[in-house]
């Protein structure tokens, strides 16, 4: 029997197949944990795409400082740009992003790059109130609004979930 590890998993090659054992919860190593014991590729940040007005950006920073990487986007244009040249891992927009509120370039967004989370950071507004079902229906799991719930630990806490359910944080888990 051969014994191969990779990142805290060990897979058994020995009758043909590849089993991993299930690691129980207490045993389950956090994004961070896995980030500070991995190589130094491995302790980039996650970059993500920050396309809500500037002065929500320092909320998103103060939500976590450490893990997470910004690239500001200030049009919906620039914010396709910006997926498309850098390896973008969270997507946070707001549908207000160019005044009027707009779920077709976040349905674009989603279209283009189904496997990216997108989180909608938002003000509530009766501008917002129309297009919070058109976010659902096109697959935006969370909205956070500005100046309601958007204190740090709630902000690290819808980012810290988005990005557990994407395939690199299922790949280093």
């Amino acid at each position: 029997m051969r014994l191969l590890t990779d990142i805290g998993a060990t897979l058994v090659a020995g009758d043909g197949h590849l089993r991993v054992p299930q690691r129980s919860r207490a045993q389950a190593m956090s994004s961070r944990q896995v980030l500070r014991q991995s190589g130094p590729f491995l302790r980039q940040p996650l970059l993500m795409l920050a396309a809500v007005p500037a002065e929500r950006m320092p909320r998103l920073r103060a939500a976590d400082p450490d893990g997470f990487s910004f690239e500001p986007a200030h049009t919906w244009a620039q914010a396709v740009r910006v997926i498309r040249r850098r390896p973008v891992g969270l997507a946070v927009v707001d549908p207000l992003l160019e005044g009027e509120p707009r779920v077709r370039e976040i349905e674009r967004i989603r279209s283009f790059f189904p496997s990216l989370p997108v989180v909608a950071y938002t003000s509530l507004a009766p501008a917002t109130a129309a297009v919070l079902l058109d976010l659902g229906r096109i697959g935006v799991r969370r909205v956070v609004f500005a100046r309601f719930d958007d204190d740090p630990a709630q902000l690290r806490r819808v980012l810290g979930d988005e990005w557990a359910l994407t395939a690199p944080h299922q790949v280093l888990l």
